[in-house]
């Protein structure tokens, strides 16, 4: 089955709204990217999974985060499930696997996935470059620590790479197909959890030229509003 354009046209007015409101981890870019990496997962998968399922999880899999990271999955779940325009499209049970496989996608989840679906939003939504990881822990802390100085972001931030990456992290078993790119990004992640200085050298590199792109849209966005 094709996505329609009825579908994606409905499903990109539902969801655009709450990304927008995300930060800019979880942001519109960001369900873009796991949209189209859920569907390159769709055609190697081994089990048979309807891509209109799985676009409709990977557009809706992080909607809610704004309203609580720490439980965004389910809410995001919910969310979808009671948007009524989407039976339209899909059937009632069709609807509770894409909302399960919501609920499933986040690294930490204790096991496996429930279906297909959920271990495709869980694998497309794993990062693969290691400056846009990075720049996530460091905007996270930004947004949500604005006491923390940034001795102590860099400090949180290898704690919780060494968490999730280090020899016994819970995201090392969450990819569920062959990934070239995630395989490179482990890789690399891998070697800072055991090397705290080339962590510490990579991050301020990160943090120096984010500000410096920082700089460079409050520029432009001067220069427009300048010009109007």
């Amino acid at each position: 089955m094709t996505i329609s354009e009825k579908l994606y046209t409905h499903a990109n007015l539902i969801t655009s709204p709450f990304y927008l409101k995300n930060d800019g981890r979880h942001d519109l870019r960001h369900r873009d990217t796991v949209t189209t990496r859920g569907q390159a997962f769709v055609n190697i998968a081994t089990e048979e999974v309807s891509k209109r399922s799985v676009f409709i999880g990977t557009m809706y899999h992080d909607i809610a985060h704004h309203i609580n990271p720490k439980k965004h999955e389910e809410i995001s779940a919910q969310i979808c499930e009671d948007d009524k325009g989407l039976r339209r499209f899909f059937s009632h049970d069709e609807i509770i696997q894409i909302c399960q496989g919501i609920e499933d996608h986040r690294a930490s989840l204790d096991g496996d996935p429930r279906n297909t679906i959920g271990k495709i939003i869980s694998s497309a939504d794993r990062r693969v470059c290691m400056t846009d990881f990075l720049e996530s822990t460091y905007t996270y802390r930004l947004t949500n620590s604005p006491e923390f100085d940034l001795q102590k972001i860099i400090d949180d931030s290898y704690l919780y790479t060494l968490k999730k990456f280090g020899n016994d992290g819970y995201a090392n078993d969450k990819m569920y197909f062959p990934d070239l790119e995630y395989s490179a990004f482990l890789q690399q992640i891998k070697a800072m959890t055991t090397d705290k200085d080339l962590f510490i050298s990579n991050y301020l590199q990160m943090v120096n030229n984010y500000h410096k792109n920082q700089v460079s849209t409050t520029s432009i966005n001067d220069l427009c509003l300048n010009i109007n």
